[in-house]
Order: structure tokens, then C-alpha cells, then sequence
């Protein structure tokens, strides 16, 4: 199945290396990649010559300055071709096994964009991994379940989706600077067309975390901050919309906004979701249970909802209960500390060594933070 991708990168020539190789290796020989440089100065524009010299499906435009990821973005998808395209970060890293599993989504639903679980990022799409890549690449198609669940939100590491949809939702607003809340622009603009977004489940996709933008520099977290009220001015005076009031409510700080959408959406699955977890975030576990209750059965397939109504369950001393959807979490999403260390603490106050250690075990393996 032809398709594009799309890489803008600027600098950082050892991580576009291992991204383009990545998809080089994983990705079938008819995907066209569409590499747009903005004015690197290090060895990536040696690097990415070397590229185009070895490899006939690689496109590279050269720009002469840096015009940031959402017009490079935008360059790129001037260029798409095939029946799919993917955007991604050039600090990610692609398997086959993934990206089999990634196209078969895209391919048999053609109305949803699809994001990957990832080990960084800042929505719902993380997972935590284990030490030994290894064994947790050879563990990860076991352990998760072969699921794509629908969400309000995914992150613009890698995005993917059948070209129709790129092509109705149009470019990135370009007013965002840097790289932040183009992606959820973007995604809010899929979502207001009646496209659905998901997280592919069982597709991991490397991710080292805001290299491509030169690290959390003091400048970067000025211009996600600039961003984020870009983001709200422009969508704020829509915020009756159901899917501009879960992005709102997601990013905005004003108590009012909150309580006014809150109001407005009492119903609303995501925003209750949400809610609930800011209500667990702090502390008040009474309430996160009650409002987790009004939305139990809304979904069997979202591993968040079972995660939060369990650890709320737990808090409030109902092991055998917060066991159960507990339990519920990991049959989805198995790579979660929380879920699993909650799990073993539960059998140990229960005096189920064994069980306890069985999960112990488990724990040991994943990356120490």
C-alpha cells in the first residue's frame, strides 16, 4: 500500500539518521519520504544527501531558514501520494512488527487518524517500558492488546491516516510557532469534520522527546506557553462545540472556563474522564470514584477508565474491587507501572505473596526514572 511520510527536521543529524533508516527498514519500498530541512547547521544536510544518493524514494527540500514545523509540515503534504501519510518527528524510531500492525489500522479505516503508544510523550498514547529494549519489543506484541481505541486527543509525533483525510482537514495553522498545539489544532480540526482519532494499542513507536526541537530549553517552554494561548484564543469562543470544549478543558488554567464546560458537558465522556483524573490528582478520591461511576459503562475498550476507577477503589480500601479493574487496565494496556505496582501492593495486603511477587517481578524490568 503506497503512501508518504513526512519528516521536517532541523539539526541533529544522528537522530534523522536513525529515524529515516527506521522507516528505510520497517515501512514497504513504495513509501515516499518527504524530508523538508529547515536550515540545518550541523552535519544533517551531508547526511541527508547521502540519503537521496542511496535511496530513490526519498524527496528533500532545503530550505534556506528555519520556517518552523507546522510550515515544513505543510511543504510536505503539497506532496503527498499513495493512500496514506504519516507525520513524524525525526526523533522517532519504527520496527516492522509495529508498522504492520500500523498500516493494517489505516488501511481497513479510512475515517480515523491514528497515533502509536509511545514511551514519551504528553497525552494518553504513553506507555512506560522495560530497561532491556529487547525483551520488551519482544514482549510488547504479547502484552498489549491488538486493539485501536478511540480518543479526544493524540500528539503529533507520529500521526497517521488515509491521504483523504489530510487532504479535507488541509495544512497546520501556521500562527503556532515552534513545535506545540499545531498538533492538537490540527486533531480538533480532524475531530470538528467527523473524523475519529485513536491510539493504535499495540503500535510502539521510539520516541526520545523534544530532541528534534533542541531539548526543554527555558526559549521552548516560552513558546509551548505562547502557544498555548494561541490555542485558546482562537478556539475559546467555540468552546459550546463538544469537541472544542474536551480541548479546552484539557489546556485551559482559568477555574471559569472549567466550571462553565463542565456545566455545559456533564455528560461528556472525555471531559468527565479528564475530571475525574485531575479529582485523583488531587487527592480527592471520593469524587473520582462518583464521577468515574456516571461514565462506567459507557466504554469496555479505554484502559484509563478502568486504571483511575480502580485506583480510586483503592484508595478508598476496596482491594477485591479496585483488583478487578485494575486487572480490567492491563488486559489493555499491560505496560503501566501504576497499574501494576498497585496491583502487587494489592495482593500483598491481601498476604498473596506469591502473586504479589509474581507482579514484583514484572516491575523490576522497567525503566528506572
Amino acid at each position: 500500500m503506497p503512501g508518504t511520510i513526512i519528516i521536517p527536521v532541523y539539526n541533529k543529524h544522528n537522530l534523522v539518521r536513525k529515524c529515516v533508516l527506521s522507516i528505510i527498514n520497517s515501512f514497504p519500498s513504495c513509501v515516499m519520504i518527504n524530508i523538508i530541512d529547515n536550515a540545518s547547521d550541523d552535519l544533517t544536510i551531508t547526511l541527508l544527501q547521502q540519503l537521496q544518493s542511496e535511496f530513490n524514494n526519498i524527496n528533500v527540500i532545503y530550505n534556506k531558514e528555519n520556517i518552523g514545523f507546522a510550515r515544513a509540515v505543510n511543504q510536505g503534504l503539497r506532496m503527498i501520494e499513495g493512500d496514506w501519510c504519516g507525520i513524524v518527528n525525526s526523533d522517532t524510531e519504527f520496527d516492522k512488527e509495529s508498522v504492520s500492525r500500523l498500516l493494517n489500522y489505516v488501511q481497513n479505516d479510512k475515517g480515523s487518524l491514528f497515533g502509536p503508544v509511545t514511551n514519551y510523550t504528553g497525552s494518553r498514547q504513553i506507555i512506560n517500558v522495560y530497561a532491556n529494549r529487547k525483551k520488551f519489543i519482544a514482549e510488547f506484541f504479547t502484552r498489549q492488546k491488538s486493539i485501536a481505541y478511540e480518543v479526544e486527543r493524540i500528539t503529533g509525533f507520529a500521526i497517521f491516516g488515509a491521504n483523504e483525510i489530510f487532504e479535507d482537514v488541509s495544512e497546520f495553522d501556521t500562527s503556532f510557532i515552534g513545535g506545540n498545539f499545531e498538533d492538537d489544532d490540527y486533531i480538533l480540526r480532524a475531530l470538528l469534520k467527523g473524523y475519529k482519532v485513536k491510539i493504535a494499542n499495540d503500535v510502539y513507536v521510539e520516541h526520545l522527546g523534544h530532541s528534534s526541537y533542541g531539548g526543554m530549553s527555558d526559549r521552548f517552554i516560552k513558546i509551548i506557553e505562547k502557544n498555548k494561548r494561541i490555542f485558546l484564543n482562537k478556539w475559546l469562543k467555540n468552546s459550546t462545540q463538544k469537541y472544542v470544549a474536551q480541548y479546552i478543558y484539557l489546556h485551559s488554567d482559568k477555574k471559569e472556563d472549567k466550571a462553565q464546560i463542565l456545566q455545559n458537558f456533564s455528560s461528556d465522556y472525555y471531559i468527565m474522564l479528564n475530571r475525574a483524573i485531575e479529582l485523583y490528582e488531587s487527592k480527592n478520591y471520593i469524587e473520582t470514584n462518583e464521577t468515574l461511576k456516571k461514565i462506567l459503562n459507557s466504554r469496555d475498550d479505554d484502559p484509563f477508565l478502568y486504571l483511575f476507577y480502580g485506583l480510586s477503589l483503592y484508595k478508598l480500601n476496596r482491594l477485591d474491587e479496585a483488583l478487578e479493574f485494575l486487572k480490567k487496565s492491563i488486559e489493555i494496556r499491560f505496560f503501566d507501572r501504576d497499574a501494576l505496582s498497585k496491583i502487587a501492593r494489592i495482593y500483598n495486603e491481601k498476604s498473596d505473596i506469591l502473586k504479589a511477587k509474581d507482579y514484583i517481578n514484572i516491575l523490576y524490568c522497567f525503566v528506572k526514572h
